[in-house]
């Protein structure tokens, strides 16, 4: 399965769409792929950890009070899409020029993925 997060990461870097990563809850990377552009103005560090925050953020906040299936924010770098990707995982779609429904649609197919993916090994 590890040798195939690549090619599933290299595939979602058209239409827009600048970088990916399976990451822990915690900000720990555990799979990405980010498009070699230097107009790209955000690295797998900075990206994971504010997605880490802002989901936990959410779920201590929010997540009782309300079923969401991603989370989509736009920042002066670009727009970040977050979604649960199983328990202490998450995905997250990063792209400097793309749509909010494209970015969503991304996202929330991979998330399906793993969740998948993630369920088989229990």
């Amino acid at each position: 399965a590890s040798k195939k997060l690549p090619e599933i990461f290299k595939s979602l870097l058209i239409d827009g769409i600048d970088g990916a990563l399976l990451m822990t809850v915690e900000g720990s990377v555990l799979s990405s792929d980010f498009i070699d552009n230097n107009s790209i103005n955000i690295n797998e560090t900075s990206l994971a950890a504010i997605s880490s925050s802002i989901w936990n953020n959410y779920t201590e906040n929010f997540a009782a009070k309300a079923e969401v299936n991603c989370l989509i924010n736009r920042f002066e770098f670009g727009t970040v899409a977050i979604a649960n990707a199983g328990k202490g995982y998450i995905v997250v779609i990063y792209g400097s020029n793309v749509t909010t429904g494209l970015i969503r649609g991304r996202v929330n197919s991979l998330s399906q993925y793993f969740q998948r993916v993630f369920d088989q090994l229990k």
